[in-house]
């Protein structure tokens, strides 16, 4: 959900660069993002073919998503 190299985009409208420093309030920023408009974790395909078949609701209790 990002664009490569330094130009913002996507989903996030953020670079992958931003993502992969040691600042998660982005990384955070476009997790909420994408949950609020992609129908919650569904919009990953990890979480698809990996988390999808139990609830992990006890993960993200208490978040502001």
């Amino acid at each position: 959900m990002c664009a490569e190299g330094n130009q913002p985009g996507k989903g996030c409208n953020v670079a992958c660069n931003q993502l992969l420093n040691d600042n998660i309030s982005d990384d955070i920023s476009c997790i909420k993002t994408i949950y609020k408009i992609g129908g919650g974790f569904k919009a990953w395909v990890a979480y698809n073919n990996y988390c999808s078949q139990g609830s992990n609701n006890q993960y993200i209790n208490g978040c502001n998503v």
